[in-house]
């Protein structure tokens, strides 16, 4: 029996290892960086293969402008993420690399993504907290529009609260607006109603109606409604919708978008497609 574990943890060691592997494959220096630019092509490789001297030498001197971006748009701070090169991510930061500029990425099948080092590390759950603990140390913006590190940690796979826990105590606001939607609503959408509760005890507003009509009460209706889950989730669903009876919403909810009436807030988004810095003072519609 202890043979076989033992065989068992070698080859879940060697999955992940090679899987890590693959993952930094993909982003050698050649891929993304100028082999004509000297500076540029050192600096990447210096990141690459960890080595601290020639990264400290090579900003040191003055030849290497630590927040210039290469050729495909990877800021050095940014790539020393994406490669999951912690103690080069704090080396970095220490030499004065900006944890608030957004990288515009030109991937090599055309693609193209815009990111900063804080909505990278919270958008993708396999970064461990202690990423995210560095930036916002080190100054990130946890309340950056560009990628709003809020809704990524909630809109992410991951299954911890620690890293929602931890940007609402360092600042972030729980009721900010991404794409007509809050971080409670986003919860939603994620499948993750754990954090609905843990959003609304840190005072999060669960009354709140988007321009689209988008209200926690709809969404949690229409999970219960259509049975969108295991019998455990749907009554989660139906939790929820009690405690909302406790702040007066009389179910059944209609999807009505907003009118012309606002109220101002706090709230704030990056969705090209709306302003909705102002969030709007609706009546609830009672079916």
């Amino acid at each position: 029996m202890n043979k076989f574990c033992c065989l068992l943890s070698s080859i879940v060691l060697l999955i992940i290892f090679n899987c890590c592997n693959m993952r930094v494959d993909k982003f050698k220096p050649e891929t993304y960086f100028s082999r004509t630019d000297y500076l540029e092509f050192s600096m990447a490789k210096a990141i690459y293969h960890e080595n601290k001297k020639q990264i400290k030498e090579n900003v040191s001197s003055g030849k290497v402008d630590i927040n210039k971006p290469g050729v495909s748009g990877f800021t050095y701070l940014l790539y020393a993420i994406f490669l999951e090169r912690y103690d080069i991510v704090k080396v970095l930061l220490e030499l004065g690399a900006d944890p608030n500029q957004l990288s515009i990425i030109k991937h090599p099948d055309g693609s193209i993504e815009k990111l900063t080092p804080l909505g990278c590390v919270c958008r993708n759950h396999w970064y461990p907290i202690k990423y995210i603990k560095l930036l916002v140390e080190k100054g990130a913006n946890v309340n950056d529009t560009n990628i709003t590190p809020l809704h990524a940690c909630v809109g992410n796979p991951g299954k911890d609260q620690k890293r929602v826990r931890y940007l609402i105590e360092n600042g972030a606001n729980i009721n900010q607006v991404f794409g007509d939607y809050t971080p409670m609503q986003r919860a939603v959408l994620g499948r993750r109603l754990d954090l609905v509760d843990l959003l609304w005890d840190y005072g999060a507003n669960p009354l709140y109606i988007g321009k689209k009509g988008n209200s926690l009460a709809y969404m949690v209706q229409n999970i219960v409604n259509k049975n969108l889950g295991t019998p455990k989730y749907v009554n989660h669903a139906r939790e929820i919708m009690e405690r909302l009876k406790e702040l007066g919403v009389q179910f059944p909810v209609s999807l009505n978008p907003t009118k012309n009436v606002e109220e101002k807030t706090d709230s704030t988004t990056t969705d090209p497609c709306q302003n909705q810095t102002d969030t709007n003072k609706v009546e609830w519609n009672w079916m």
